[in-house]
């Protein structure tokens, strides 16, 4: 058969592939599954983290880590040629899958052209170009679409002649490929080549089922392999999902909706408009002919074979109509199939339009001017999830939240740098995702995968540890994400302000017709169905009306603030030069290159450092080292190892502790976020505008003003909070990390570490506390190298006599209070003295206790001037019963931390 006449294969190729583009770039995601089944896992298994749906937990195991794995070889092609950021990877992925659509796409018509007719096959091509569900199954990161891109390969090789030499193997091979490495379902579509094998070559009838139980095998043991690993179990996902959706076992599909059994017809209306009827139209016609051909004598083997060409439409239809769960994505591997269908009915038309032989173009052309409506519908209408994200300020440890439109999240692939969605608790009592574990919890990718938990259900029951409470959702969220509709605001305009907003259709109020295509803002304005407009926003929480200290935003906190910085390619001892001399304990590190700031300076890092490099000296630095190496900067950790030299530069030390890493706010952040930020162990955050650092915004300097300001927006939970005895708040514990006088330093600096905290005490023999280690203190570790092989007290006395130096100030080795004594008091004490942590600390003998006399405390500063930065030393602290002694033994600790958490809670 002669193909001139028919589009050659790069041209078909060609007007596919760029449809398909089109789609990738444009095109929102249309299913929260294929985000929290498919991008999220994916994003996971490459960056480390991400959301988990319940299909992932290895007690369920309904979903395939080899069809991720798949994918994941893109990702893996790409960074070959550079660094591309994730939205990079996200978009990449997407035009892979569109031109691997258009590429299956472009083979079955040519087999249609060799095979069936050429006609057919250039309706066929019309159709699929144009049809709406094309459009967006074709990019989409979905079991179905990819078993839909090997359903066209399996049905272009099935189309040609029974007994063609390869028919069957490709035939069988193909479906196997979309049965089992893509969607389990998709089955279905190859059964009437089953009845056509069993019927027209019964003799071979035993090759092809051993074909077929061969593909099967392989693709399955494949499958099977890469499953197992990740799920830490045998496993074959693909027989997990029948045996959940149809057999009923551990769950029921139903619990998350029905529809009526005419749903897909309503949807390929939608996706399809004439496209839909046409196909709908193929086996009554069909009938006629076979009618009409056998009255005329005429009939003939191909007309019967065109039957079973036509049916895999039909038996799809059917199965999936029968049943109660519905999805639209589920009609997804019949799209091509129903386009068939369609060009087959507009050739068994020819014949009613000879006079007129360009009808079915036209036809078809109409049906793809529908369908290009509804693709813009799509793009203009429901895009703004994809575009919103992209509002959200570049910085590091942000939380990003989602309330009742969490479905509308695009993937993690959107989020800047740091930044992580939570949900909050809200209408939708449903089972929400949660978060994979994290990778220092499963100590890599396949222990997260693999970690047995109880935080997921398969009755799709709400699950609270999936959501923050929405009383603390600004405590919590530095950014929320909502549609807002007239009238139907999620948030309060006076509690946030707005970062960005993209417009969204409010489908729910807004005429049929008017939603589901594209109309012309000239055209809309004169049509009587009105639609109805709302806005997707990132908002930030606002100063709204509130005077309480809470609400103060943060740059009022740093105003006139010199900030220090230094150059990413400083040396440390450069970088420790400077925190002595400014008297810090941090600072950021900036590249001049980029323009942009790489991380944070920290002790915590400086104290890893040191012992990533000394840790052949001591047993517990070991450990630490050890600890390191399995650590996500294990690279930048051997590096410094490796090198070992104060001329080292101060990039690679950056978050090497993990204790303190480069966490920004805007200058608009209230008080309330940052102390959220603070009460999680975080001791500073920088304040940026611009892309620049404005401020440094420390535990210390958030404490002072809660000091200064409290008397005037103080809250009677907080007062009451104040006037509680340390004992009653959990403070004296008696486990505090402590070490002797004569300790090596080393050893302090591991225990450091270890317990992620950043003062020891130093006690004596007899367990009273006689000095204190801070992390502080390891700067001086820089300057004076021998001091590292020293013991504790010795670094602690050559860092309180260069602190003198510097300022002729004497320093008391240690401040304590009593168990007794209230919070009120141990924060007017570390207010009084500047330091960031006070001892408990409690008498030896019981009669050093009843001999007490308990005193009053000094109000509090009524107004802030009385109580300025440059008076702070001098604010009155009573002896008193709640005032420790030199020989008390040491039973707990309050930090600037601990305060600022139980003022959250």
């Amino acid at each position: 058969m002669k193909l001139e006449h028919v589009p050659s294969f790069s041209l078909a190729f060609g007007i596919l592939c760029a449809v398909r583009i089109i789609g990738a770039l444009k095109l929102p995601i249309m299913d929260c599954d294929e985000v929290f089944n498919y991008w999220e896992p994916l994003h996971f298994l490459h960056f480390g983290w991400g959301k988990q749906t319940w299909e992932y937990a290895p007690q369920f195991a309904l979903r395939s880590y080899w069809y991720l794995e798949l994918h994941r070889q893109v990702i893996r092609l790409l960074e070959l040629c550079g660094s591309p950021t994730r939205l990079q990877v996200f978009y990449s992925v997407r035009l892979v899958l569109g031109m691997g659509c258009a590429l299956c796409e472009t083979v079955f018509v040519r087999a249609v052209a060799r095979h069936v007719d050429r006609a057919t096959s250039k309706y066929l091509l019309l159709g699929l170009v144009g049809m709406a569900g094309m459009f967006h199954a074709g990019g989409a990161l979905l079991p179905s679409s990819f078993a839909m891109y090997a359903g066209m390969l399996g049905s272009a090789a099935a189309v040609g002649r029974p007994g063609a030499r390869g028919r069957v193997a490709w035939t069988v091979g193909a479906f196997a490929v979309a049965a089992v490495w893509g969607w389990p379902y998709a089955a279905i579509v190859a059964l009437p080549f089953a009845v056509e094998e069993a019927v027209e070559r019964f003799g071979s009838l035993p090759r092809s089922l051993a074909l077929g139980v061969g593909a099967v095998a392989v693709t399955a043991g494949l499958a099977m392999a890469v499953d197992s690993w990740y799920y830490g179990a045998w496993v074959l996902a693909g027989w997990n999902q029948i045996a959940y959706n149809v057999l009923g076992r551990g769950g029921d599909s139903t619990l998350y909706g029905t529809e009526p059994w005419y749903f897909y017809v309503k949807n390929g209306l939608l996706n399809a408009n004439i496209v839909m009827v046409l196909a709908m139209a193929a086996l009554p016609l069909w009938t006629v002919w076979l009618a009409l051909r056998v009255a005329g004598r005429s009939g003939g083997r191909d007309h019967w074979r065109l039957l079973y060409r036509v049916l895999p439409f039909y038996v799809t239809l059917v199965v999936f109509s029968l049943q109660p769960h519905k999805e639209e994505r589920f009609l997804t591997i019949v799209y091509p199939h129903m386009c068939f269908n369609a060009a087959v009915s507009l050739s068994l038309l020819r014949p009613l339009h000879v006079a007129r032989p360009r009808l079915g173009y036209a036809v078809l052309c109409l049906a793809s001017l529908v369908g290009a409506l509804r693709m813009a519908a799509l793009v203009r209408y429901y895009g703004a999830p994809a575009n919103v994200f992209l509002h959200l300020p570049h910085g590091s440890q942000r939380v990003v939240c989602m309330a009742d439109d969490w479905y509308r999240f695009p993937s993690s692939f959107f989020l800047p740098d740091g930044h992580r969605l939570q949900f909050v608790a809200s209408s939708f009592d449903g089972h929400l995702p949660g978060d994979f574990a994290p990778l220092s919890v499963g100590g890599s990718v396949r222990g997260s995968t693999a970690m047995a938990r109880g935080d997921f259900n398969s009755a799709n029951r709400w699950e609270p540890s999936h959501a923050v409470p929405a009383n603390r959702t600004r405590q919590v969220c530095d950014y929320f994400v909502a549609v807002e509709y007239p009238g139907r605001n999620q948030m309060s305009a006076d509690e946030w302000r707005k970062v960005g907003c993209e417009p969204i259709l409010d489908a729910e109020h807004t005429p049929l017709l008017a939603r589901v295509v594209y109309l012309p803002p000239l055209v809309a304005r004169h049509l009587p169905w009105k639609q109805q407009w709302g806005q997707m926003c990132v908002s930030h929480p606002g100063l709204g009306a509130a005077t309480h200290w809470l609400d103060t935003p943060a740059k009022n906190l740093v105003e006139s603030q010199k900030v220090i910085q230094v150059n990413s390619t400083s040396t440390i001892e450069h970088a420790c030069d400077v925190l002595i001399k400014h008297n810090i304990q941090s600072v950021p590190l900036y590249d001049p290159q980029t323009k942009t700031y790489v991380g944070m300076f920290d002790l915590h890092d400086l104290a890893t450092y040191i012992l990533l490099k000394r840790g052949d000296q001591d047993d517990s630095a070991l450990q630490l080292q050890a600890a390191a190496a399995r650590s996500s900067n294990s690279g930048l950790a051997r590096d410094a190892i490796m090198m070992g030299k104060r001329s080292d530069s101060v990039s690679l030390l950056s978050d090497m502790s993990h204790m303190n890493p480069f966490y920004s706010v805007l200058p608009e952040t209230t008080l309330a976020q940052v102390v959220a930020v603070f009460a999680r162990g975080t001791h500073r955050v920088a304040v940026m505008e611009d892309d620049t650092v404005c401020g440094i915004l420390s535990q210390t300097r958030v404490i002072r003003y809660f000091f200064e300001h409290c008397s005037e927006t103080l809250s009677a939970k907080e007062s009451r909070l104040l006037d509680t005895p340390l004992r009653q708040l959990g403070l004296v514990t008696n486990d505090v990390v402590k070490v002797k006088p004569q300790s090596p330093v080393l050893q302090a600096l591991a225990l450091l570490e270890r317990w992620r905290i950043s003062s020891l005490a130093i006690v004596d023999e007899e367990d009273r506390i006689v000095g204190n280690l801070s992390v502080a203190d390891v700067k001086y570790l820089a300057k004076e190298r021998k001091l590292a092989s020293g013991t504790c007290m010795e670094l602690v006395q050559a860092a309180r006599f260069v602190q003198g130096m510097r300022d002729g100030r004497d320093r008391a080795a240690v401040f304590s209070v009593r168990p007794e004594a209230t919070l009120r008091y141990a924060l007017t004490k570390l207010i009084a003295t500047g330091a960031h942590r006070v001892w408990v600390t409690e008498p030896r003998h019981t009669e050093e206790r009843r001999g007490s006399a308990a005193v009053d405390m000094p109000p509090m500063p009524a107004r802030r001037a009385s109580v300025s930065s440059t008076s702070m030393q001098t604010v009155p602290i009573a002896p008193s019963h709640y005032a420790g002694s030199f020989n008390d033994m040491v039973c707990g600790v309050v930090s600037l931390t601990d305060v600022l958490r139980l003022l959250v809670d």
